[in-house]
């Protein structure tokens, strides 16, 4: 495998391009448990972490951007490189999201065929080992099956524009890789609980107590 073929492999992640990342994140997680050192039972923990965070002054929202900092830089200079890809090579963008809208249209179509008591072939399916979308709603009700779908075709919108812009240096597609990887993750719709069927028939039969 060549050098250039091992930069194309999106999930296999460099974790030491993150190295910056996670240090600078671990930093602010032991300055945090550090706060919780000889706390006395009627002490606020967030109180005491903004003691020891600086010397035991006021903690402002300036000490807070200044520990974030270094993780918001380096997101931020991986972004523009990607910007700088798609300038120098707009046909990329513009071919993806050709497809998108393509694929967005067909699922359209998709829908009002069923809704119509036809039949129709789903545009996009997940893969077999993504356990968020194991549940048979997701499939069988056609508004989850909708949300689905329109989400995957999303993500992978997002990832195919990623994998073929050309970075300057293939550290910087990993990383993009990486952020877009927890944003995908996080804005699936299994995590909101008005978009996902288990969670909504769980708060039917417990009449909300689970909430």
């Amino acid at each position: 495998m060549t050098k250039k073929d091992k930069d194309k492999q999106p999930d296999k992640i460099n974790f030491e391009d993150l190295s910056g990342v996670f240090e600078n994140n671990l930093k602010i997680y032991n300055q945090y448990v550090e706060s919780f050192k000889n706390l006395g039972s009627n002490q606020n923990p967030f109180a005491a972490f903004s003691a020891n965070t600086k010397n035991n002054s006021n903690f402002t929202v300036n000490d807070l951007s200044n520990l974030i900092a270094p993780t918001m830089t380096k997101m931020m200079e991986s972004f523009k490189n990607f910007q700088t890809g798609i300038q120098q090579n707009p046909n990329i963008y513009f071919d993806q999201l050709n497809k998108w809208v393509s694929q967005i249209a067909n699922l359209n179509f998709y829908f009002v065929t069923r809704a119509s008591g036809g039949m129709a072939n789903p545009v996009v399916f997940e893969e077999k080992a993504d356990k968020r979308f194991s549940n048979e709603e997701w499939k069988s009700n056609l508004f989850f099956d909708f949300i689905k779908q329109f989400y995957l075709i999303s993500a992978n919108f997002l990832n195919n524009l990623i994998e073929n812009v050309e970075f300057k240096d293939p550290k910087d597609k990993r990383l993009m890789q990486f952020y877009l990887k927890q944003l995908n993750s996080a804005l699936s719709p299994s995590n909101f609980a008005f978009t996902n069927p288990e969670v909504l028939k769980k708060t039917v039969d417990e009449k909300g107590n689970n909430l």
